[in-house]
């Protein structure tokens, strides 16, 4: 059974990101972070929201779980920062790029910069799967390749020096 810590309006919150995809208590915060969200599009993220909470919660896993509620009702790519914590949950980006991106968000101070690493990193992390399935594919050939040619190599070599001792047992003997 969960027992949050941090009391929110959940409507409120959807009501407020439904206006300019920012939810802050703090109106310069919110002008200052709109251009930042705005941005997102054009830099690999398709539906950023963004929720920021003055409270800081007893549990630090509390404003993924919100960010969680937010992506699972709305979509996109949801974060919500407090002043100790953040989390992020997205439909798009990769636990794995979030939890990159949110580590270099939550080092910045200033939340509109830090939104801005959040944006870069989490669009700059990805895992090279295409170069990693070719350089597998040559490994691989070269393994099948390779094994057949080294063993037929050795095969031919131990029984050189037996075919030579038969050769020259006939020369000497005539045979």
């Amino acid at each position: 059974m969960s027992n949050p810590s941090l009391v929110y309006d959940l409507d409120a919150i959807r009501a407020e990101l439904a206006e300019d995809r920012v939810a802050s208590e703090i109106p310069a915060l919110n002008d200052a972070l709109v251009p930042v969200v705005e941005s997102a599009q054009d830099r690999g993220i398709d539906d950023l929201k963004v929720v920021i909470l003055e409270e800081i919660p007893k549990v630090g896993t509390e404003p993924r779980d919100l960010a969680q509620k937010i992506v699972d009702l709305d979509g996109g790519t949801a974060i919500v920062r407090t002043p100790a914590y953040s989390g992020s949950a997205s439909d798009q980006l990769s636990r794995a790029a979030l939890e990159t991106a949110e580590y270099d968000m939550v080092q910045r101070t200033n939340y509109p910069e830090g939104l801005d690493w959040f944006i870069s990193m989490a669009t700059q992390h990805h895992i090279p799967w295409s170069e990693i399935n070719y350089l597998l594919l040559v490994l691989f050939a070269l393994i099948t390749i390779g094994l057949p040619v080294l063993w037929w190599r050795r095969a031919t070599a131990a029984n050189a020096p037996a075919r030579e001792s038969t050769t020259e047992h006939q020369e000497v003997t005539g045979v």
